[in-house]
């Protein structure tokens, strides 16, 4: 009974693998050293244009011709006809919204700026206008003129009166 209880982990177990014996190094072998441990510092940070000093020789005050002059600006007074132009054809392209950004934008400006501005958007409003009815009109004409003579297309060759 006292075979039957017992393990037989000894007659079971493998017999630990032998470890390989060390290779002799070759004749022409280095060792590879060890990486040198490199310290990186931050580059200090230049110092700013303003706070680099002006040699002696060349230290000196700036002439009176360069220093900034504010001078008064002129309040526009009438529009050139660069702005005209362009008044013009914001009314030719835009219509009525360009009559009304016309007169919000030059609101504060001189009532003759402001009303040249109005004037020119609607010129080219107007323009645009009368361009389209002329167009509308040209294609009711030619339909018209398609539709009226559809019957005599025949009348030539078939004629037989």
């Amino acid at each position: 009974m006292s075979e039957e209880n017992t393990t037989h982990q000894d007659t079971f177990a493998s017999p630990p693998e032998p470890t390989p014996a060390p290779q002799p190094a070759p004749a022409n072998y280095q060792p590879t050293p060890e990486p040198a441990q490199i310290y990186y510092q931050p580059m200090p940070e230049p110092a700013p244009a303003y706070y680099q000093t002006v040699p002696p020789q060349y230290d000196y005050q700036q002439p009176a011709y360069a220093q900034p002059v504010a001078y008064p600006q002129e309040p526009q007074t009438s529009l050139s006809g660069g702005p005209k132009t362009a008044w013009f054809f914001l009314g030719f392209l835009l219509g009525i919204p360009a009559i009304l950004l016309a007169y919000a934008t030059n609101i504060d400006k001189f009532p003759k700026v402001r009303g040249d501005a109005v004037k020119f958007s609607a010129i080219g409003f107007g323009v645009a206008f009368l361009l389209s009815l002329l167009l509308v009109f040209g294609y009711f004409a030619l339909i018209i003129a398609i539709i009226g003579s559809a019957g005599d297309f025949g009348s030539f060759y078939y004629n037989t009166y």
